[in-house]
């Protein structure tokens, strides 16, 4: 029971110290000043404390073990289908982007909901068109990886006749 408690107190932590990173940056966009030291001390350690809180979350379901929270929402059907195109996605992301930058021929400047609609626009068609070359290319061909497979290991098995 006892390490029951240890294990979901680190998994919240994590959690704590994941949403910590990502959401403490908007009072400084809003115009909250911050003392140089905490400022620089943030931006320095931000990525760690960040990975050190998913490290925290997913320890548990890396262990096996079976009743963690964040186990069960990871083994849903959405997590597993974000799962097989993630990596069609993270390689189509940077065409996709590369094409959005190259299409500019005007200044930008930053002003939040512009920038904010052409991020939502860049993941969007990332994740469609990642969607598409998982769909497309990808299972096809691990389909018939499979079927090429199996029929190598049954001609391996079958006995030779002298």
């Amino acid at each position: 029971m006892r390490k029951r408690v240890v294990r979901i107190v680190i998994e919240w932590i994590g959690v704590g110290l994941m949403a910590f990173v990502v959401f403490v940056t908007r009072p400084l966009q809003t115009g909250s000043q911050w003392p140089q030291v905490w400022h620089t001390l943030y931006f320095c350690y931000s990525r760690i404390i960040f990975i050190l809180g998913l490290i925290m979350v997913i320890s548990s379901t890396l262990l096996g073990i079976k009743t963690s929270f964040f186990k069960t929402i990871l083994d849903t059907s959405l997590f597993s289908f974000v799962a097989k195109i993630s990596f069609c996605v993270y390689l189509v992301h940077y065409i996709v982007l590369s094409q959005v930058i190259s299409y500019v021929k005007g200044d930008i400047y930053y002003f939040i909901p512009d920038r904010f609609m052409i991020h939502i626009a860049i993941c969007v068609l990332s994740c469609f068109f990642g969607t598409m070359l998982t769909v497309f290319v990808e299972l096809p061909f691990s389909f018939l990886q499979k079927e090429f497979m199996s029929r190598l290991k049954k001609i391996a098995s079958k006995p030779k006749i002298k």
